[in-house]
């Protein structure tokens, strides 16, 4: 009749794995044993780990034997594992928040220089438009003396103008009088021909002599007329070429007039394009602004949060050398345990031969 697997049997296998330095699992008891299933071996070799402690404090502290090396060895291997296990997860641990914290404040400094040559580009910017717009107010201001000027020197040619065709109508009057002169001559020769005719018959020496006289008087009158036209001709070209001379130069006053007004409309307009780009690139700098105060809130905030990251990881990481303090002193009480434990295996033996 077949025996089933006992807790003596999983403990004593137990016991050997220990011994031999490998860590005892249900497997490596069942291999080690030959038999048993899973489910009957995993409740006695819990039962083993919990009375390990109890069974190692209650092992004889007097060695009769040396311990083997090769068992010192095992252990002191399984102990140096462990530390330098615990020390490099330890030093990546802390290689990797160093590199972050590295990382994050070479992305803040980056931000902030951007920032800042951002902030002397828009102050640049500004002090350019604003002697652009002291230039554009000073050409408005040249050229509306310009047409100050112009308007004046025009009041002075609109005034010679009217000067001139104030003589052209004296010289037209005159010239009317010098005609109706004419005409009261002719007509007093006219009078005095028929009178003449009339004495004829009678007075024939004196009227030939009478006419000869009035020839004269009228090749005189003829003459005088001839100079007094050739005179209102001469001073009608001369008005004439004035009334022309005076026209062009108010013509090129009014066409300087409005190129000065062209000139004054193309400053204002350029003034006012100039105000309102100042206006947008001052909107633009408060927008500006206000995104360079977020972003300096959100460094700020950043910063506050990295340094209670900082802070919050240099407690874990003392937290953490704490931990592998205590873990120390547990693996060298494990180690001074499992010693004990191999010595009292050492003595069972011994001690069942002797019964």
């Amino acid at each position: 009749m077949a025996i089933g697997v006992q807790q003596s049997d999983v403990w004593e296998a137990a016991d050997a794995l220990l011994k031999a330095g490998e860590q005892p699992t249900i497997e490596r008891v069942r291999l080690h044993m030959g038999r048993g299933s899973p489910n009957t071996v995993g409740p006695h070799l819990k039962a083993w780990f919990r009375t390990l402690g109890e069974r190692l404090t209650g092992a004889p502290t007097s060695i009769s034997a040396p311990i083997p090396d090769s068992i010192a060895q095992a252990a002191q291997h399984f102990w140096d594992l462990a530390m330098n296990e615990a020390r490099t997860q330890w030093q990546e641990a802390i290689a990797q928040e160093r590199e972050a914290l590295s990382k994050e404040r070479e992305a803040l400094a980056n931000e902030q220089a951007h920032l800042a040559a951002e902030q002397k580009r828009l102050e640049q910017r500004e002090t350019d438009l604003k002697a652009a717009i002291y230039s554009a107010r000073e050409q408005a201001a040249a050229a509306q003396d310009r047409a100050q000027a112009l308007a004046a020197q025009l009041s002075q040619s609109e005034a010679r103008a009217q000067a001139l065709e104030t003589r052209l109508t004296e010289a037209a009057d005159r010239e009317r009088a010098l005609q109706e002169q004419l005409h009261q001559l002719q007509g007093r020769h006219r009078d005095e021909l028929r009178a003449a005719e009339e004495r004829h018959a009678s007075h024939e020496r004196r009227w030939l002599t009478d006419l000869d006289a009035q020839r004269q008087t009228a090749r005189k009158l003829q003459d005088e007329l001839e100079e007094a036209r050739k005179l209102a001709s001469q001073r009608e070209e001369e008005h004439a070429a004035a009334l022309a001379q005076a026209a062009d130069s108010h013509r090129q006053s009014e066409a300087q007039l409005h190129e000065s007004r062209q000139d004054l409309a193309r400053a204002r307009q350029q003034i006012t394009a100039q105000e309102n780009t100042l206006k947008a690139l001052e909107a633009q700098q408060a927008r500006t602004e206000l995104a360079a105060a977020t972003i300096q809130q959100n460094l700020q905030e950043r910063l506050a949060e990295l340094n209670q990251r900082v802070a919050e990881q240099g407690e874990q990481m003392r937290v953490k050398d704490q931990q592998i303090a205590a873990q120390t002193d547990a693996l060298s009480r494990l180690q001074l345990q499992l010693l004990d434990a191999l010595q009292a295996l050492q003595h069972k033996p011994a001690e069942k031969a002797a019964e």
